[in-house]
């Protein structure tokens, strides 16, 4: 055969036939790839129709590799997925990036998205905002609404909207956002930054178990020991939670190991009543105390014998750990704590006054006990709070009102620039704020980083507390430091109920787009009585579009709202129409299996076999996510089980990729029972 011969032993007349074969192989290669393209692309889409990705895959890197742009994104979409090929980011970006390079619309949109999400390659706005430009010229509708939300944001991480980097910083820890949380820091937010539940940014990220973003702000100077409003510190979460990652590296930073909290309680208590005997050996190695007692009197040892937590009462004991000796115990040594955290070296309390101590931790017994004494009422614990604002703070009314009894100033200045006033509005205790207004606090002082009492109130979303300073004459056109108005702030929170509120009472009168922007929030809580029946009432179109690209019924759907979405469906709103990414508001329940919320959209005319994102349809989102009950009701409901997205992909070989059988089985039985309609797009 000619190709066994080495070219040196061919005949001439021979090499040159070979010559003149290889070349013309060579030059009809060359002019034919959009022609192979095209077949391999056609053979491809038939190969994913019948969920055969292998076969696919192979057909479309022989055409991605000869420039086929659509190819590439289709072999982008299989790495990415991992669908007839290992699941790869890389490679599925390497792709990504060649088809962007030829204009390729949704390659780059898909592109744009994970530069600017960070998803496989490192954080890169400005290449963001270049490739949302080619997908908008490319007439991607998407692209145009993402452009404006990176402009926006100006690169920084945040909106002007958000405030400040301070506001920026707990939305990332809230969403544990390393790099929103990393940039906000470098703008100038303090680590230590408190939330509008007065909870630090560190206690947040203990609560959701972000050791990265734990670790950026322990670098930047967090204190270690701050405590909610309850008195738990970060470790104390993290006990209770399970989150030895987060105690180990606030145990690395110095945390305090033997702190007392609610109860008395002490991190290694909270741990052994959880069982979590990682972290019990953990503080057990940080020098944890075993022989401090809680307010009931029980050590460590004892809790983990009530928990029925062998494991941490096994290594209690084998450390020395004592439980308490039964028997009574007098009313003295039940508040020994008082006399207590003045000489135990490494208690929280160990510098608070205890009449400041006793009113935080809601010990009214020995408030009245402290009280015969007459102690000094101005007396500061570390943070500078005094014993009423501290009582304010836990919204006990009863030690409120004995303090300002025995004297205490309503109206001392605390912690940084914060009244009782303030500190009671902000918590929401409206029965505080009555009192302290009684005793002649005053509701126009300039609270925290600026603001009255009212302002706080209503930027906390403390509707009781608001509307009790409002009736108590308490000015209704203050503002904060940035100019945001008591009605501007009731807009952004969507509280149609101090709205109108503020608008009995003549307070300004908010204007037609902070009502728009109120509805769109409003619609986006779970509970309706938030005030959304309130603005649809005085005018707010039930069909408004929000800021988000959704409705206010996509909103309502999001949060599964059955009364909501009621509510808003009775007001005219549209069943079908979809958010600026395509998707209609059953689609968003089938995603979430808000069975309710679908019933609710199907008998009110949404349409079953709505295309949305991707061409794909409600039962195809609801397959994907295992939501067998929800898949059933929408094939009972017309839902056509045969259609596919743009990929070529069914409800069916989505819930057989996902590995969800009981979907699969509904699916099945549908078919055979008849129900199901062949149309491919």
């Amino acid at each position: 055969m000619v190709n066994d011969l080495p070219c040196s032993s061919m005949k001439p007349a021979l090499r040159a036939l070979v010559n003149a074969i290889v070349l013309g192989i060579a030059v009809s290669t060359l002019t034919l790839p959009a022609y192979l393209s095209a077949d391999i692309s056609h053979e491809a889409n038939r190969a994913i129709r019948s969920g055969d990705f292998e076969k696919a895959a192979a057909l479309l890197r022989a055409s991605a590799n000869a420039g086929d742009s659509e190819a590439q994104y289709r072999l982008a979409t299989l790495y990415r997925d991992g669908r007839g090929l290992d699941q790869s980011e890389p490679k599925a970006l390497f792709w990504l990036k060649r088809a962007a390079r030829q204009g390729h619309v949704r390659s780059c949109f898909t592109l744009a998205d994970w530069l600017e999400r960070g998803r496989g390659t490192k954080i890169d706005l400005a290449a963001a905002h270049t490739h949302f430009e080619c997908a908008e010229r490319g007439g991607d509708g998407r692209a145009t609404d993402r452009l404006k939300s990176l402009d926006a944001h100006g690169g920084s991480g945040w909106a002007p909207s958000d405030g400040d980097s301070k506001s920026a910083l707990v939305r990332g820890v809230r969403g544990s956002n390393v790099s929103l949380v990393r940039q906000s820091l470098a703008a100038g937010a303090s680590p230590n930054t408190r939330d509008s539940d007065g909870a630090t940014v560190l206690l947040l990220a203990a609560e959701r178990d972000s050791g990265e973003v734990a670790e950026l702000l322990l670098k930047a100077g967090a204190q270690t020991d701050s405590i909610d409003p309850s008195g738990r510190t970060a470790l104390m979460i993290a006990a209770a939670r399970g989150h030895a990652e987060i105690a180990e590296k606030l145990l690395a930073h110095g945390a305090e190991i033997n702190t007392q909290g609610p109860g008395g309680r002490t991190a290694l208590m909270i741990a052994a009543r959880k069982g979590q005997e990682k972290i019990a050996k953990s503080f057990v190695r940080a020098g944890a105390t075993t022989g401090l007692k809680d307010s009931s009197g029980r050590t460590a040892l004892d809790i983990a014998r009530e928990a029925k937590s062998p494991k941490v009462e096994n290594l209690l004991i084998q450390i020395g750990g004592q439980g308490r000796t039964a028997g009574a115990k007098s009313a003295q040594e039940n508040r020994s704590w008082i006399q207590e955290i003045t000489t135990q070296d490494r208690s929280l309390y160990k510098a608070w006054p205890p009449i400041v101590a006793a009113a935080w931790r809601n010990l009214e017994s020995d408030v009245q006990q402290l009280l015969q004494g007459q102690p000094d009422l101005e007396a500061r614990d570390p943070e500078n709070f005094s014993a009423l604002s501290r009582a304010a703070w836990r919204g006990n009314a009863s030690i409120v009102e004995w303090l300002l009894q025995s004297g205490a100033l309503p109206d001392s200045s605390v912690g940084e620039h914060w009244t009782a006033l303030g500190i009671a509005a902000r918590e929401g205790h409206a029965s505080v704020v009555t009192l302290l207004l009684k005793s002649g606090a005053s509701s126009e002082s300039e609270q925290g980083d600026g603001g009255t009492p009212l302002v706080w109130a209503t930027r906390a979303g403390q509707f009781e507390a608001a509307v009790a300073l409002i009736r108590h004459g308490a000015r209704t056109d203050a503002s904060d430091s940035k100019g945001r108005s008591v009605a501007e702030w009731a807009a952004r929170r969507g509280d149609g109920q101090l709205l109108s509120e503020l608008t009995r009472s003549g307070a300004e009168v908010p204007s037609h787009s902070q009502l728009l922007a109120a509805a769109c929030e409003a619609a986006a809580k779970k509970n309706v009585s938030s005030g959304l029946e309130e603005l649809i009432a005085i005018g707010v179109p039930a069909e408004t579009r929000c800021s988000n690209g959704g409705t206010l019924l996509t909103n309502a759907t999001r949060q599964g709202s059955p009364e909501a979405v009621t509510l808003l469906l009775q007001n005219g709103a549209s069943p079908n129409t979809p958010t600026t990414r395509g998707n209609s508001p059953l689609h968003l329940a089938a995603h979430q299996g808000s069975l309710d919320v679908a019933r609710i959209l199907l008998e009110s005319g949404a349409d079953p076999n709505i295309r949305g994102e991707d061409r794909q349809t409600p039962i195809m989102m609801a397959a994907n996510q295992g939501r067998n009950a929800l898949v059933l009701l929408l094939v009972q409901r017309g839902a056509n089980v045969d259609l596919r997205d743009a990929e070529g992909r069914s409800a069916r070989s989505l819930a057989k990729h996902a590995g969800y059988e009981s979907v699969l089985k509904t699916l099945d039985l549908e078919v055979s029972s008849g129900n199901a309609f062949l149309d491919l797009f």
